[in-house]
């Protein structure tokens, strides 16, 4: 039981939740029998899971903002990620999945301009316009589930 809640305790404090100090003292309580930690480590770890589990939500969510305005659609992600992707490699993993799917979605738009010349680029925007609204959609929906889903079709430019 010790070695489970030392183990929780190391976490808090690698996720900036505990200081030096406090990780100390709360370890020497626990290993002097003086203490038990369990609960409210366990509370606390799920309140980290909930808080990255809504940051990586709102991030793959955030490109609908492009609808209303179209760069914020490309900036707020962007911005997000760039604030958050430091504080949990779960964010920064989502974060690199939407700002690759952004960059495919301008090549793969600029590719439709092109080739709207013949017609068919016409159709391939229209598939291009659904598949920014379903892909975040379904990336935050995994996000939810505590998955990281790679969009299909994305070229790989952050790894």
């Amino acid at each position: 039981m010790n070695a489970d809640e030392l183990e929780k305790l190391h976490q808090l404090k690698e996720k900036g939740i505990l200081s030096e100090e406090e990780f100390a003292q709360a370890k020497v309580k626990l290993i002097n029998g003086q203490s038990s930690f369990g609960d409210k480590i366990d509370k606390a770890l799920a309140d980290i899971s909930t808080d990255i589990t809504k940051w990586s939500m709102f991030l793959h969510l955030s490109q609908l903002l492009g609808f209303a305005i179209p760069v914020l659609g490309w900036c707020v992600p962007v911005l997000m990620w760039m604030g958050k992707r430091d504080t949990s490699p779960v964010i920064d993993e989502h974060g690199k999945n939407v700002i690759n799917w952004i960059l495919s979605e301008i090549v793969m738009g600029v590719g439709c301009a092109i080739l709207s010349i013949i017609w068919i680029g016409i159709p391939l925007a229209f598939v291009l316009l659904i598949l920014g609204v379903v892909f975040p959609v379904m990336g935050a929906f995994k996000a939810k589930e505590g998955k990281i889903w790679r969009y299909p079709c994305t070229f790989q430019f952050l790894k």
